[in-house]
């Protein structure tokens, strides 16, 4: 159950977490997400290419090898899922914390007692749609 709900944390986390070129240089959350992303849109395509080499080939190596390539790039899509997941759990640092403060302050949002990574996500991400990027300059 452990694990469902981390694969779980981790796609909302995916969602939640805004993209933000100056939030880059900061979070590596945000490269992690659009290697999954990217991974969304690619690893499916791959999935379907060795499914179907593994019908269409006479040698049985070859079907192993396939169902080897699928279980690996399914992996690796689930394991980014996992670590995200992870960190969306994980308490921010006391610097960190004191930036979530006044991203809270700014946009009038009511804090977490003791904030998440997760509650940055969904601070920034409200934040980012009302307008509000002044907090950024203090990055």
């Amino acid at each position: 159950m452990i694990l469902l709900t981390a694969l779980k944390d981790g796609f909302l986390y995916r969602i939640r977490w805004p993209l933000e070129p100056k939030l880059r240089a900061v979070f590596p959350e945000s490269t992690l997400i659009f290697f999954v992303r990217l991974g969304e849109k690619v690893v499916p395509a791959f999935l379907v290419f060795y499914v179907v080499f593994a019908f269409l080939a006479i040698d049985f190596q070859y079907v192993i090898g396939s169902i080897v390539c699928i279980i690996v790039l399914a992996v690796m899509l689930l394991s980014g899922y996992f670590v995200l997941g992870k960190r969306s759990e994980e308490r921010l640092p006391r610097g960190m914390a004191e930036w979530y403060l006044e991203v809270c302050a700014s946009d009038m949002i009511r804090p977490a007692e003791s904030p998440s990574f997760m509650d940055l996500a969904k601070a920034l991400s409200r934040a980012f749609s009302d307008g509000k990027r002044d907090f950024l300059d203090d990055l």
